[in-house]
């Protein structure tokens, strides 16, 4: 699949499968929350402090990584990067369009909305230039500064 698009509408679709390691680890994790209150219920006097402690930390881990989705894309972004550099072209950015959804037209792309978001690091200390940074490369731009 690489339509971007479709694997960023996908991702949020699918949340189990072999195919979708984060998928299989959150599928992991409420089964064991699910046979850990089994046997909490057969077995109440048991110390299970440190088994829910795993499975708390676990969660906390497996919502780190669903906030990533799709973890593919990264791959994708360097393999692409890795094509430019095979062609002697020696990119010191890059601008990745990443569609959010499957009706944009790659045939019209006036009508796309892109959100500019600076990872790197621009010195903007007023918000004229940020207005000058979009009507250059977008709508909307944000910084992580």
């Amino acid at each position: 699949m690489n339509n971007v698009g479709q694997i960023m509408q996908a991702s949020a679709i699918l949340q189990q499968g072999i195919n979708n390691p984060v998928a299989r680890l959150r599928s992991l994790i409420d089964d064991m929350r699910s046979k850990l209150k089994w046997y909490n219920s057969k077995y109440p006097d048991a110390d299970t402090t440190k088994r829910w402690q795993l499975i708390q930390e676990l969660d906390l881990i497996c919502m780190s990584f669903e906030k990533c989705e799709p973890i593919g894309l990264v791959k994708l972004i360097h393999e692409k990067l890795e094509d430019a550099y095979r062609d002697k072209f020696n990119p010191n950015c890059a601008q990745v369009w990443l569609p959010l959804t499957t009706d944009l037209d790659a045939h019209d792309l006036s009508a796309a909305r892109p959100a500019v978001i600076d990872l790197v690091g621009w010195d903007i200390r007023f918000e004229s230039q940020y207005d000058l940074i979009g009507s250059r490369f977008g709508k909307y731009v944000c910084s992580d500064e």
